[in-house]
């Protein structure tokens, strides 16, 4: 299936998963904002997506990535 197929939102389920209640990611947007309007950030992630599969492009930033150590309870 093409990405230009994939304009329902019933299809895309993953952003109803999403957890609420956990920190903001880098770009700051917390869970509830995505979850608040499924139908905008369906359209939203449609745009970027068609974008990426079109100019056949990735950004640097989706490349890199920060790992933090989360300490145990007990180690603190």
């Amino acid at each position: 299936m093409s990405i230009h197929q994939r304009r329902n939102k019933s299809e895309w389920p993953i952003i109803r998963k999403i957890k609420s209640g956990k920190a903001a990611g880098p770009d700051n947007i917390p869970a509830e904002a995505l979850k608040s309007d499924i139908e905008v950030t369906t359209n939203m992630l449609y745009l970027l997506f068609k974008k990426i599969w079109e100019e056949e492009q990735v950004s640097m930033e989706w490349k890199e990535g920060d790992l933090i150590k989360i300490p145990k309870k007990e180690d603190l």
